[in-house]
């Protein structure tokens, strides 16, 4: 693969024609779940993508006094149902990226894709 790109000097680069790719880690990474992204718009042609966990209060925990003078907590059903999306992780990625980012999820999307009738599996 061959890319041209350009420094922050403005000035434009390319770099050779094969490239050894190396993978680290860095000492803050981890993994998490997510069931979905807030997506926005950044300063200087970039993306935010906020992944979140959601969940819905679908009980309320109350405190209730007993005959014995004791409390107990019961679930009961709350007035209104609330969806809270927790932001897991934020990251911010450049437009042309964030295409390429797409791209390769549309690529990686194809091995869950069904075979159509008269594909072979």
């Amino acid at each position: 693969m061959h890319f041209v790109g350009f420094h922050v000097s403005g000035k434009a680069f390319s770099t050779p024609e094969k490239i050894r790719t190396r993978y680290t880690k860095s000492k803050d990474y981890r993994v998490t779940y997510a069931d979905g992204a807030v997506i926005g718009n950044a300063a200087a042609r970039a993306l935010t993508m906020d992944f979140y966990v959601g969940n819905y209060d679908l009980l309320d925990e109350i405190q209730v006094k007993g005959k014995d003078g004791k409390y107990s907590t019961q679930l009961q059903e709350p007035k209104e149902v609330i969806y809270t999306r927790e932001m897991q992780v934020q990251i911010v990625i450049t437009a042309e990226n964030a295409a390429a980012l797409v791209e390769g999820i549309k690529q990686r999307l194809e091995f869950f894709k069904e075979p159509t009738e008269g594909e072979l599996e």
